[in-house]
């Protein structure tokens, strides 16, 4: 993801990290000697460990838990955002190589969806990824009557994603990056198919 390798082993050694004591700290208990060294009385039961404050380890382990999402979602904001470039430029040479209408055409539209990846999942833009999902949307419609039978029912699919896709951006829940990689899947197919068939 980064260009340096030591931030990457410094970022798995720090979840690494966080996980372990996510896991340890609901076990942690407390000991005579916890008691004593604070000069508190040491408890009435021996031979019995005592427990900490459930609501406290509680606590502790959905703070852990926010601190654990937050990191996956600055690990997926991080890829997406190191991908993107690696796709614009592949889209730049797909379509200067592309030898029909209907090739530029899916690639155009595979390029838009990637960049409402971009807006939505690491610039939390929502007006430029409906902006994005709309272009991706328009240069599918160009390509849909160049392109024949077989791969049209794969258009008319992901024209529907695309439209769930523009609702869920505009409300709470909105979709997830797994919905982005099977549209981007879908339509590597097409673009196969239609270099393929030669359309």
């Amino acid at each position: 993801m980064w260009r340096l390798p030591f931030l990457n082993l410094t970022f798995i050694v720090l979840v690494l990290l966080i996980v372990t004591m996510q896991k340890w700290a609901p076990e942690t208990q407390l000991s005579e000697d916890d008691f004593t060294e604070f000069g508190e009385s040491t408890p009435e039961i021996r031979g019995h460990s005592v427990r900490a404050d459930d609501g406290y380890v509680s606590q502790i382990s959905a703070s852990f838990t926010r601190i654990a999402d937050h990191f996956a979602q600055l690990w997926e904001r991080g890829e997406i955002l190191a991908e993107w470039p690696i796709e614009n430029n592949a889209a730049q040479w797909e379509k200067s190589y592309a030898s029909t209408i209907a090739e530029k055409e899916l690639i155009e539209a595979r390029f838009h969806v990637e960049t409402a990846e971009v807006y939505e999942w690491s610039i939390n833009d929502r007006q430029k990824t409906m902006a994005e999902l709309n272009q991706a949307e328009r240069f599918l419609q160009n390509a849909r009557p160049l392109i024949k039978k077989p791969a049209l029912a794969t258009i008319e699919r992901v024209t529907k994603e695309l439209e769930l896709m523009k609702i869920d951006t505009t409300g709470a829940g909105a979709s997830r990056p797994a919905n982005y990689e099977t549209i981007k899947a879908d339509l590597d197919r097409i673009i196969d198919w239609v270099r393929t068939a030669g359309l």
